[in-house]
């Protein structure tokens, strides 16, 4: 059985330096399984959907009836289309930079949480 000097072929797609890292990966994904990139995402989007509804109930708690169901139904309606424009967002982006494409998505979540809030 023969022994290496210990260093994996792997590291060395390019057949130049030692490094994992050559420049050409993304560093989002250093670490995490592209499998798992989904989840992230519908992890993110169902916090953000939490906090969003959250903030619903707490502005609606004064509302009785039908009035508090189609305050509700709004902001449920608004929350669907803000999830959409974030993720339309994310996707146009990635394709160009996976780490411009989060902090877009993020400014974007942001700013209609801000304006949900007014």
């Amino acid at each position: 059985m023969e022994h290496g000097s210990g260093h994996s072929s792997v590291f060395y797609e390019d057949g130049g330096s030692a490094s994992p890292h050559n420049g050409t990966a993304d560093p989002l994904t250093v670490g995490l399984p592209a499998a798992l990139w989904p989840l992230v995402w519908a992890f993110a989007s169902l916090a953000f959907s939490a906090l969003w509804m959250m903030d619903s109930w707490k502005a609606g708690k004064s509302l009785l009836g039908m009035t508090k169901i189609n305050h509700l139904a709004q902001d449920a309606w608004g929350l669907l289309v803000t999830l959409c424009c974030c993720y339309a967002v994310f996707w146009f982006w990635r394709q160009r930079s996976g780490s411009l494409s989060i902090a877009l998505c993020s400014l974007v979540a942001a700013a209609a949480m801000a304006w949900h809030r007014l």
